[in-house]
């Protein structure tokens, strides 16, 4: 189903549940407007890699508007459409919303859930709160981070990661679709390793070649033992693409310094650590771009947001549970500076997939673990600097 197609359906499938007798005001404004001012549903597309997203608006008020997600049994950026990718999804991420709606009141930092609907018996929509906002990680790739943000973040995810989980198999449909990627990582690695091509300037390549595709194959697997765990409940898709802040005004960052967490489809019962390490990639790959873009500076400062964030959420954890579309400006950078960036991308991530799946390098206490990941980083960011500056 094409994405033109999807938007009529969605628009179809929602009338019906705009009227007066609806539990929500602005279902039922939409209604009102629908029936007695002949008004139109209109719809836009919205950036996703996973879904089709869409901005649902009356056509003679777009600021009354939804937010639609809609899934397939499939994720969309998975071009193997036989690995499913099960639309009970969107039944947990409507559930999640819910649950933090309701306990937490208006202050959450969730859309309200309106809908979750099927389209047909493969296709299942959910209908939420459209935001006003823009992405925490446009800050990033920015260089400027509203900073009042990022602990409201740290402790909520902590929380989160403390609940109560009455089910190890809670929302066990999506995981096929991530475990067929081990394989093709196996494979990916192999053929960059064993190509003929001469790339000595690579530092990556030059230290994939060093690991080899026995201990690369090692490390997938642990990664895949690891990723069967059901130890905490997870967010699951917790990097800053899925974080909403308030839109800069004329005075700077927005009046409350809050948050929206989003797509929740992914939720589920799985290993510690998994959310707060999946937050820490983003900022890391913009403080790369930075370097390339000779901002030193805005590189550091957001490569501390990593430290803010670590401490925030840990201690959240000791506090609360008594235990220890956007995209990198590539046009603002050489092709040199790009291939070197990329290059101590995918060795700090190699790196960090060594420490934790060897577990060769065991440190006994957060502050260690800090100190190692914080050299891993900013032994990158010399080499960003010297490299690129010659």
């Amino acid at each position: 189903m094409n994405e033109s197609k999807t938007l009529s359906l969605a628009i179809k499938k929602i009338i019906p549940y705009c009227n007066e007798n609806s539990d929500h005001a602005l279902l039922r404004k939409i209604g009102f407007a629908l029936k007695s001012e002949k008004d139109e549903l209109k719809g836009a597309s919205l950036e996703g890699s996973t879904n089709y997203s869409f901005k649902i608006y009356l056509e003679s008020d777009p600021s009354v508007a939804l937010f639609a997600k809609v899934a397939f049994s499939y994720a969309l950026w998975n071009p193997n459409r036989e690995v499913k990718f099960g639309v009970e999804r969107e039944t947990m991420e409507f559930n999640m919303m819910r649950r933090f709606a309701e306990s937490i009141g208006e202050s959450a930092p969730v859309a309200k859930p309106y809908l979750c609907i099927d389209i047909d018996t493969s296709t299942r929509m959910l209908v939420c709160e459209f935001i006003e906002s823009r992405l925490l990680a446009n800050q990033f790739v920015e260089g400027t981070v509203d900073r009042r943000v990022l602990p409201k973040i740290a402790s909520f995810v902590a929380e989160l990661n403390l609940q109560s989980m009455n089910d190890p198999s809670l929302n066990e449909g999506i995981k096929d679709s991530y475990r067929s990627l081990y394989p093709t990582s196996k494979e990916a690695f192999g053929a960059m390793v064993n190509s003929k091509e001469e790339n000595d300037d690579d530092h990556f390549l030059a230290y994939a070649k060093k690991v080899g595709t026995s201990r690369f194959s090692d490390i997938i697997d642990a990664m895949g033992r690891e990723y069967e765990k059901s130890e905490c409940l997870l967010h699951g898709d917790m990097h800053s693409l899925n974080i909403l802040v308030e839109p800069f005004t004329e005075n700077g960052f927005g009046e409350k310094g809050s948050f929206v967490l989003c797509d929740w489809e992914m939720a589920h019962a799985g290993v510690k650590g998994r959310d707060a390490g999946s937050f820490y990639a983003w900022p890391i790959l913009s403080a790369f771009f930075l370097i390339g873009r000779g901002r030193r500076k805005e590189a550091d400062d957001v490569l501390d947001c990593i430290l803010q964030f670590w401490n925030e959420y840990e201690r959240t954890l000791v506090k609360v549970g008594g235990a220890q579309k956007g995209a990198m400006p590539f046009h603002l950078v050489s092709e040199f500076a790009r291939e070197k960036i990329w290059a101590s991308v995918g060795l700090t991530g190699l790196r960090c997939l060594e420490y934790a799946f060897m577990k060769e390098e065991p440190h006994s206490t957060i502050e260690e673990l800090q100190s190692w990941f914080g050299s891993l980083v900013s032994d990158q960011v010399e080499l960003l600097c010297k490299v690129i500056k010659d």
